[in-house]
């Protein structure tokens, strides 16, 4: 009992002189800082890490110093403060930005009111980046060829990258559903054309088409395309239609405008207000000088009839107050104006058969030109096509949007943002007649954009686009060519008759009167031709005398 009690007693004394220095005087001594592994390590970031003592000093910081290993640059993390203790605390710091497959240095850092310390260095190499992934092959589908009655040829364009596992085949069917496939086979791994021939086709039937290629890397498809086998169709299909893609495309102007103090004008020119009664297909008919012109001396008039009865449904409020903003614009270009020149210029063209029957297919041509010194934002091309004709399709990559309308009464609009001097822009649209016609309709365009001077609105006229020497207003027909096609040219024209006029008024009193001269002078030289044969003769009187 009497060794039991020494021996707790000392163990006692040992515990007290063991453990009283290092919580009496921990206080005094400066931070331990000791560098441990990083983890986390990736292509461009680590996680380095640290225990750190602070020995009950509560104004201990830690932080980390890094860099690349091989240059002086020296970087520090964020510093923290440890608030006292007298154990080893973990640490840490996340290092972003770095660079692939670089070797970097780092060590932990300790400081308080009594000293610093500093762990030793670590190295770590970021991972380096991943191989390149395989590249996808790319597929073109071009038009078809050889067209008949029961067959036709299939054409396109494939891009492999040298991936030889690629694999090539067409899609095609009477619907855009694609129904049918041709043969899958190996292409090679370099670029090159691929065709395929169809057989037992039907005639007089519209097919779409297109190709697609396929590798380790995915799958890929060429744009759609369409093809009309020729002769009469003898059983009906039916068919659906491509759509562009259903997307709400914002207006250009902004909500809080005021349309009464809108500044709106065509090409330029100031609108006709007796224009704005009509509306086409959900677009306002606006007129310029151009149109005054043509409606005069015969040339071909914009067709907006029969159309707006049927089409208020699609017209937004914020199109008529376009309208009547574009009409009630009293500035625009009045060097335009008086010169006939188009600064801004859209046309429409339509190709196909001229007497339009069931399934005839008609290409629209548009295309627009921006000539203004000053750029403009906002512009996009509206699109209305006739009730008669069907989509098919078109040539702007998906570009082409549907802003409102169902059914075939749908406007189109394509997006073309900054507008800058010299730029131009063509696109096709494809459609099909759904019923006979004399001729093919007509499609509605017009441009429509913002600049300094407020938003403009420029319908399109038939034809394509002229050159810079040809950029004048149209006035169509014989007379349009003879006769001027602005109003500069009409003042000229007109001051040039009047001084014709007075000229020959002038000529004809000259000749007159050179002739009324002559007569005199005729009449005196008459008179002395007289008096020179036939001499006076004096009479004599007689003398008689007494």
């Amino acid at each position: 009992m009497k060794w039991r009690g020494r021996t707790i007693i000392c163990v006692v004394f040992v515990a007290l002189g063991v453990l009283t220095p290092v919580f009496a005087f921990a206080y005094e001594a400066a931070p331990r800082a000791q560098t441990i592994q990083p983890t986390f390590v990736t292509e461009k970031s680590i996680q380095v890490n640290g225990l750190v003592n602070p020995n009950e000093m509560p104004d201990t910081y830690q932080w980390f110093e890094w860099g690349i290993v091989g240059q002086s640059a020296t970087y520090e993390t964020r510093r923290e403060r440890l608030w006292g203790g007298n154990w080893q605390m973990s640490t840490n710091a996340a290092i972003t930005g770095l660079a692939p497959g670089m070797q970097y240095f780092f060590r932990q850092v300790a400081e308080n009111g009594r000293g610093r310390d500093v762990g030793q260095t670590g190295y770590v190499t970021t991972k380096p980046l991943p191989l390149a992934t395989t590249p996808v092959a790319l597929a073109t589908t071009n038009e078809a060829v050889f067209v008949g009655e029961d067959s036709a040829m299939l054409r396109g364009y494939v891009s492999p990258h040298g991936n030889t596992e690629t694999q090539v085949w067409f899609e095609w069917g009477v619907t855009t559903k694609l129904e049918n496939d041709t043969s899958h086979r190996g292409f090679g791994g370099n670029s090159g054309s691929v065709e395929v021939r169809l057989d037992r086709l039907m005639p007089g039937t519209l097919y779409y088409f297109r190709v697609a290629a396929e590798n380790s890397a995915g799958r890929t498809y060429g744009t759609m395309r369409v093809l009309l086998t020729r002769g009469t169709q003898v059983v009906a299909a039916p068919v659906v239609f491509e759509q562009p893609k259903d997307q709400y495309v914002p207006d250009p102007t902004p909500s809080s405008y005021e349309a009464t103090s809108r500044t709106t004008t065509t090409s330029g020119e100031v609108g006709a207000p007796a224009a704005l009664g009509a509306q086409a297909n959900g677009l306002p008919v606006i007129r310029g000088p151009g149109d005054f012109f043509s409606y005069l001396f015969g040339g071909k008039k914009r067709d907006d009839t029969s159309t707006s009865a049927d089409t208020d449904e699609n017209t937004t409020d914020e199109e008529v107050q376009l309208a009547s903003a574009a009409a009630s614009d009293s500035t625009g270009d009045f060097w335009g104006m008086l010169s006939g020149k188009k600064l801004v210029e859209v046309v429409v063209e339509k190709i196909g058969e001229k007497n339009a029957v069931a399934h005839t297919p008609v290409e629209y041509r548009i295309a627009y030109a921006y000539r203004k010194d000053a750029p403009a934002t906002d512009g996009r091309l509206k699109i209305v096509l006739p009730p008669e004709v069907v989509y098919i399709g078109d040539n702007t990559n998906n570009e082409l949007l549907i802003e409102n309308g169902s059914g075939q009464s749908r406007t189109y609009v394509l997006p073309l943002g900054k507008l800058e001097k010299g730029e131009t822009r063509s696109l096709s649209i494809l459609g099909m007649v759904t019923a006979g016609a004399s001729e093919l309709p007509n499609a509605r365009v017009r441009l429509e954009y913002t600049d300094g001077n407020g938003t403009h609105v420029v319908p399109a006229d038939d034809g394509v686009l002229s050159s810079a020497e040809e950029n004048v207003a149209s006035t169509g027909g014989t007379a349009g060519k003879l006769l001027p096609s602005s109003l500069l040219g009409w003042i000229i024209y007109i001051c040039s008759v009047i001084v014709a006029i007075l000229g020959i008024r002038k000529l004809k009193e000259y000749y007159a009167r050179k002739k009324e001269l002559l007569a005199m002078a005729d009449d005196e030289n008459e008179q002395l031709r007289s008096s020179e044969f036939f001499p006076e003769s004096h009479e004599v009187t007689p003398v008689v005398s007494a």
